[in-house]
């Protein structure tokens, strides 16, 4: 994390994981923005005045090391390329920091709306198989590992949490990727009201923009895969951190 990001956000009053939790944004509506990573700290000091950092360990970001899982033909890749509902994401991930590691498991239903559930786990490589037969009767595998850091914001009411992930890494079938450039800003709102942040990143000519971190790491990790709904985006993906 670079230096004068770190300063800006030492400016920030701190919350704990205990306040995170108790904030409850398990169930939120989702938005999602890509920016390119020079441009975070003229963000960062526009919105600061409206937001807490959460702190763990005098640490003001997180290591994330977070393991998928999908179908041998990428099911639920494929889903969110078609634009399903009712749709998962299946994962186990280990916030470095902390040294914790969870099962987790993202749904979105019809209505566009976000639900996640988690349970404690030993590692990131713990056995998960009775955890995903509660879920379905498929077989999975690990479809990629990802790797990024990650700064968490609340709004001063506890009705918005800001996600803000660097260094992204991603690997899979022995091949790695890094896309330092590429910032990832994720609002997770009880409301569709727009915040503070989503109403700046606005008048910067932001869009939301509805590519997941999984999604677009099996696009530029797995030859032969479907890609057609998401090559506008990905395009613009990289226009936005050339």
């Amino acid at each position: 994390m670079q230096a004068d990001c770190l300063h800006i956000l030492s400016q920030l009053n701190t919350f704990s994981l205990k306040q995170l939790e108790s904030a409850n944004l398990l169930e939120r509506k989702d938005f999602k923005y890509v920016i390119n990573a020079k441009h975070l700290n003229e963000i960062l000091k526009n919105i600061s005045a409206h937001y807490k950092i959460l702190e763990i360990n005098n640490f003001l970001y997180t290591d994330y090391h977070t393991n998928y899982y999908d179908t041998q033909n990428l099911k639920f890749y494929l889903q969110h390329h078609n634009g399903e509902a009712n749709r998962y994401k299946i994962r186990t991930r280990n916030y470095v920091q902390s040294n914790l590691a969870f099962f987790e498991v993202k749904f979105k239903n019809n209505k566009n709306w976000t639900s996640k559930t988690r349970f404690r786990i030993d590692s990131l490589d713990a056995d998960i198989n009775d955890y995903i037969k509660a879920i379905t009767n498929e077989t999975l595998h690990k479809s990629l590992e990802v790797k990024y850091s990650r700064i968490t914001l609340l709004s001063l009411d506890d009705s918005e949490k800001i996600t803000i992930d660097l260094n992204l890494q991603y690997a899979a079938l022995n091949k790695v990727e890094a896309y330092n450039d590429l910032c990832i800003i994720e609002v997770k709102s009880k409301t569709h009201h727009p915040h503070v942040l989503r109403k700046y990143l606005k008048q910067l000519g932001y869009r939301n923009m509805g590519l997941s971190k999984y999604c677009f790491g099996i696009t530029q990790n797995y030859t032969n895969i479907k890609i057609n709904n998401f090559k506008e985006t990905i395009s613009k993906i990289f226009k936005l951190t050339a």
